[in-house]
């Protein structure tokens, strides 16, 4: 199988983490060439003649982690999650899947360190990671999913999914000469992801109407130099969604998304989120200690029409605030709009109106 991608998406997931502040690039909202192709997937498929035959996918595949996926109509909402954005979009490596039986389906795979599409263009990694792979570690990731019989008062279903690994998304800063030059005590940095999911179909055996939610929990070792020798924390990011979706007609559905973010502050600044403790200084270093973290909130309402066959149009509303007074989105329109001390303005809140088409065929 392989999936190619064209387009303002293939940018973006293409250079995830290349585009982001903490990489040293543009801010996130400053991508302007969207001529750009992108390999989704590229695997072969096999199946080993164990027990009741198992699943093996060498190659690259969309990530196993994550209740939205990377297709757009196949999410109820036009945008995406925190965790959407905060988890692996997709991995490379072997994994394995196992049907232990009619309800329980258990994955587990050996994979190159997440994000592995964001390649280092400056050089500046080369020393050490060769081609430029910001990952020099492999990781390991796990699925089970979990579905129960068909039960009067509506069926459930569960992915537990985890990555654990030896290299977070980020090299260390080398201290003196070399700059930003990576060092071989990077490799004991590490990355532990965790994300439950489930969803509640026919709620008490009312089939128009639907309930999912999502736990995302990301903890990332960090290590920066500090004289002659280095410091060590952690970078930590959570994540809380509840989905709804209720099948009005059979050309109408409305959905509904609500999420709370307990971002860390480096993290957050990836996303253009800032806290007036950072000095709105868009680099990854801005605040080593990582003792801040910021609480973020979103609610998203959509309206999904099926116009005719194949044919999916959407009018979404999302609405998005930060906690505390200090904190708020850092966007294209505050950077020119400056305080006394030269520093731009931060808008705690931020709406955005979506019309999306999408035609499957």
């Amino acid at each position: 199988r392989v999936d190619l991608m064209y387009g303002v998406d293939a940018q973006i997931l293409g250079n995830k983490r290349n585009t982001a502040v903490a990489m040293g690039g543009d801010l996130p909202w400053d991508i302007e060439d969207d001529s750009t192709f992108y390999l989704e997937q590229a695997y072969i498929n096999l199946g080993l003649p164990l027990g009741d035959g198992v699943d093996v996918k060498i190659g690259k595949m969309v990530t196993l982690i994550g209740y939205e996926v990377i297709e757009s109509p196949a999410n109820a909402n036009f945008s995406r999650s925190f965790a959407f954005g905060l988890a692996p979009f997709t991995q490379t490596g072997v994994t394995f899947g196992y049907n232990i039986n009619e309800f329980v389906i258990a994955t587990a795979g050996i994979i190159n360190g997440p994000d592995n599409d964001g390649v280092d263009t400056s050089g500046a990694f080369a020393p050490v990671n060769g081609g430029g792979n910001a990952n020099t570690e492999l990781s390991g990731v796990v699925r089970v999913d979990v579905k129960s019989p068909e039960w009067s008062f509506g069926t459930f279903n569960l992915g537990i999914s985890s990555l654990f690994g030896n290299d977070a998304r980020f090299n260390t800063t080398a201290a003196g000469a070399g700059g930003n030059a990576t060092t071989p005590w990077d490799d004991s940095t590490s990355i532990a992801i965790i994300d439950v999911a489930g969803t509640w179909a026919k709620v008490f055996g009312h089939e128009p109407l639907s309930l999912g939610f999502e736990v995302y929990m990301q903890s990332q070792g960090f290590r920066r130099a500090v004289g002659t020798g280095f410091q060590d924390n952690s970078q930590d990011d959570l994540t809380v969604a509840a989905y709804g979706k209720y099948q009005v007609t059979d050309w109408l559905y409305l959905a509904g998304r609500g999420e709370y973010w307990d971002a860390d502050d480096r993290t957050a600044r990836v996303a253009g989120i800032f806290s007036r403790n950072n000095a709105f200084t868009p680099t990854f270093a801005g605040n080593p200690g990582g003792t801040d973290s910021l609480s973020i909130w979103s609610g998203t309402l959509t309206a999904g029409f099926n116009v005719w066959k194949d044919t999916l149009v959407r009018l979404e509303w999302r609405h998005d605030e930060v906690a505390g007074h200090e904190n708020g989105f850092l966007n294209a329109q505050s950077l020119g709009v400056g305080t006394s001390a030269g520093q731009p303005q931060l808008r705690a809140g931020q709406d955005t109106i979506a019309v999306n088409v999408a035609y499957s065929f």
